[in-house]
């Protein structure tokens, strides 16, 4: 548990909104609703790639936005598509790394007793860990 507190204290340190990082280009282009899926799938790749957490963030209300815009419009499959890359744009969020150190932790737990399971355990823990 002690370790899990610092880790959730040093993910709240380290993924804080600031201004620097803020590219407002990206924000006029997210609010003129010109943006194609296309597009907004290579943004937030390229945000996420250069660590750019507060344009995650904000990129990811843009696509958030356009899902409800979609599903306004009577467009449920790209409502979806636009939500399932909302998701994806969560993994730099705090609660989504604090459930990523569970989920490894709870393999560890069912694994560790176990010689017959330790041939999965690169399988089983490979997702979680490139997410650190």
């Amino acid at each position: 548990m002690a370790l899990r507190n610092r880790l959730a204290k040093e993910i709240a340190d380290n993924n804080l909104a600031t201004p620097e990082q803020v590219d407002e280009r990206a924000i006029t282009l997210m609010q003129s609703g010109i943006m194609k899926y296309n597009e907004y799938v290579n943004m937030l790749n390229r945000y996420i790639k250069e660590g750019n957490i507060t344009m995650s963030r904000l990129l990811r209300q843009a696509i958030e936005k356009q899902a409800d815009v979609e599903q306004s419009a009577g467009n449920p499959d790209n409502a979806r598509a636009y939500r399932a890359l909302a998701y994806q744009a969560r993994q730099t969020d705090d609660e989504h790394l604090l459930n990523t150190f569970d989920s490894l932790c709870e393999i560890y737990e069912r694994t560790a007793n176990n010689p017959a399971m330790f041939s999965y355990w690169d399988r089983l823990t490979a997702a979680g860990l490139e997410e650190f």
